[in-house]
């Protein structure tokens, strides 16, 4: 399954990493996005407001604040539970999850409303609208 992120908008991330979780590290989420074409990476740290993490996890990630996409289109995502919140250094983690990622663009959409105006012309030159 891809998740789609919006450029520019909050983004609700549900993931199940609670099943290799490294019950002696602390939990603490390492994101790491690098772009399919280009390699571009991006590292930020996403904090689970799941309370109840048996099933899933939960994660709000606010584009342009928490993660700046500079690109849209396809990326790869992993996920390393960390020893501590401190470091981007991935390979201190332990990786749980792998999976793609699509950046599209945030597009306002704009209402097209049309009302037309009808007019009647009736016999004897009154117009009525």
């Amino acid at each position: 399954m891809t998740i789609l992120i919006t450029k520019n908008s909050l983004n609700i991330i549900a993931l199940t990493l609670s099943e290799l979780e490294d019950e002696s590290l602390d939990i603490i989420w390492l994101f790491r996005f690098t772009k399919d074409q280009g390699k571009q990476e991006i590292l930020c740290y996403l904090t689970d407001l799941n309370v109840s993490t048996a099933r899933y996890n939960l994660f709000n990630l606010l584009e342009g604040t928490d993660a700046t996409f500079t690109k849209l289109g396809d990326y790869t995502y992993q996920v390393y539970q960390m020893p501590d919140g401190g470091s981007t250094d991935y390979s201190l983690g332990v990786q749980v999850e792998i999976g793609k990622v699509r950046v599209k663009d945030s597009i306002t959409v704009v209402p097209n409303s049309f009302e037309p105006t009808l007019t009647a012309n009736i016999y004897g030159g009154e117009t009525i609208s």
